[in-house]
């Protein structure tokens, strides 16, 4: 589906995301190097099989014991992405199946409609639990995870860390990147670059000039990529402290930057990416709902998607630990250490004054007013 994103509200307002009073969510985990040889050696560890009660998942699994692992199933000819596209597309309902240049979701009508299925005990429809098909909304040892601002056992909590991990290893050398001309940091470092006690930091953030925004703050579009990975280049003091080296290293900015650019590309065959992008997303919608206080003035207590007890989101298990992920790589009498870094996402910084753009074209306010919800049925939360 294009990548149209326009919001409009009050009526599309998604409550199940958690973001702190300072529109702050974090996750982190951590990817060192370290050396035994002067040679160049990658070391990876993938787990196969069954881990805890999770059988032969892709992407990350986590154990019983809070540990993440990554789970690694090749598929060079594409079937299985393939045979999975198929399965989805044989079980989808075909009205919510078919492609559409925008599409409209109400949210509030949404919760109705699954608090009367829940209600008559009847499972959640696959369109419902997709948002009717929407793709877009417009040391060695185990490392540390830290997930603050969302509740570290929810889906949006396993899409920061996943996606942060994945991205490391790629960073590392130690995952081949499933598009072409992504080069890793580790292929890009050059000797002559890289300063003595280097540390590499890349994280995610968003992309924060993603919304346009009418005059009358009635609508809202998500615009551009939505995702930006970047560097903080540190130095390790003799006592191990780290500090901002007050350098650029070029092959690290050439990596996040490169990332950057193929990150729709990346984000169109891994799921995780794409993924991420939606939860960034969202949390930009949140909290433009919550700064202009749309709960009040759509009239939604939100009874169900409100209330944990009711519909739960914290069901999953919490990542607290993650295996270290290893590269050792020698180039001339340098060490190439890539480390740390995460998802930060500063929701309400999108919202500030010289990040939001206006409406100046009016494009968005026309798209808002052919909303119509007259001819729609009474339990109808989704429309083309």
């Amino acid at each position: 589906m294009p990548a149209n994103r326009l919001i409009r509200l009050p009526a599309a307002l998604l409550a199940v995301i958690c973001v702190t009073a300072h529109g702050v969510v974090r996750a982190q985990t951590t990817a060192t190097t370290a050396t035994t040889t002067t040679g160049t050696t990658t070391t990876a560890t993938t787990t196969t099989g069954t881990t805890g009660n999770i059988t032969n998942a892709a992407g990350i699994v986590i154990d019983p014991n809070g540990v993440l692992r990554t789970q690694i199933f090749m598929d060079q000819a594409g079937q299985l992405m393939w045979r999975r596209n198929a399965a989805a597309f044989a079980a989808a309902n075909p009205k919510a199946a078919k492609v559409s240049k925008l599409r409209k979701v109400s949210l509030n009508r949404l919760e109705a409609a699954v608090k009367k299925r829940t209600d008559e005990g009847q499972q959640l429809t696959d369109e419902m639990k997709s948002l009717a098909g929407l793709t877009r909304i417009q040391s060695l040892g185990l490392e540390k995870v830290t997930i603050k601002g969302v509740p570290a056992n929810t889906h949006f909590a396993q899409i920061l860390v996943e996606a942060d991990y994945r991205m490391k290893l790629i960073g590392i050398g130690l995952e081949t990147p499933p598009i072409k001309q992504l080069v890793s940091y580790i292929e890009r470092a050059k000797p002559s670059s890289v300063s003595k006690n280097a540390l590499e930091r890349w994280f995610f953030v968003p992309d924060y000039e993603c919304l346009r925004v009418t005059e009358d703050d009635a609508a809202l579009e998500l615009i551009g990529d939505g995702v930006k990975l970047v560097n903080a280049d540190e130095v390790v003091a003799a006592d191990g402290s780290r500090a901002k080296s007050g350098t650029i290293d070029a092959a690290s900015r050439d990596f996040t930057q490169n990332f950057t650019k193929k990150y729709p590309e990346l984000a169109a065959v891994s799921p995780v990416y794409s993924q991420l992008r939606n939860c960034i997303d969202l949390a930009m919608l949140a909290a433009f709902m919550q700064q202009k206080d749309y709960y009040a003035k759509a009239g939604w207590e939100m009874p169900l998607f409100g209330s944990e007890t009711a519909y739960p989101v914290r069901t999953l298990s919490a990542p607290q630990q993650v295996e270290t992920a290893v590269a050792s790589v020698w180039k001339g009498n340098h060490l190439m250490t890539p480390i740390g870094g995460g998802v930060e996402i500063r929701a309400t910084k999108a919202l500030a004054r010289e990040n939001a753009q206006g409406d100046s074209e009016g494009k968005v306010a026309a798209e808002r007013d052919k909303v119509d919800l007259k001819g729609l049925a009474k339990d109808q939360w989704w429309w083309d």
